[in-house]
């Protein structure tokens, strides 16, 4: 299940994206807000791994949120505006839906984010495997999720 977060000044926005998550086995929702002001903290102590971020909204537009960012979940950029597409590749988003966002155009963006999700180094979620590989002073750590034990191998193959 991929996680979300919707962020959008417009309700409708966000009650569209909710329609379409609710319709995708495959995604899942945690959070919507109507404020990035608010979304920030959440976004940052969540474990979402995909967030609709509009770019135009009062408080924090979408690009000053991708700014103040620590944690870099994926990001798709939803606007009115196609010019935000080319700025929203500078922040290295997963996607650009749209609006008015089609059900199409969404799960279009779902395959993009999953297929990278199932690339991300030390995941192998195809598989089932219920670890995590980290990198940390010239170590490969191994996390397993289930009894948080953890291995550690040292060699060249795990220096950066």
């Amino acid at each position: 299940m991929i996680k979300c977060i919707i962020i959008d000044d417009e309700p409708l926005a966000i009650e569209i994206l909710q329609d379409f998550i609710e319709r995708t086995p495959e995604t899942t929702l945690q959070a919507s807000f109507v404020s990035a002001t608010q979304a920030l903290a959440f976004v940052e102590q969540s474990d979402a791994e995909l967030v609709f971020l509009d770019v135009q909204m009062p408080d924090l537009n979408g690009m000053d949120f991708l700014k103040h960012l620590t944690r870099k979940p994926m990001v798709v950029l939803t606007t009115a505006y196609q010019q935000f597409a080319v700025q929203g590749y500078q922040y290295d988003v997963a996607g650009f839906l749209e609006k008015p966002i089609a059900y199409g155009q969404f799960l279009t963006v779902i395959q993009k984010v999953r297929k990278k999700l199932e690339e991300l180094p030390g995941v192998d979620k195809g598989a089932g495997h219920n670890f995590l590989f980290v990198r940390t002073e010239y170590k490969l750590m191994k996390i397993n999720f289930e009894d948080s034990t953890e291995e550690r191998r040292e060699g060249p193959e795990c220096r950066s």
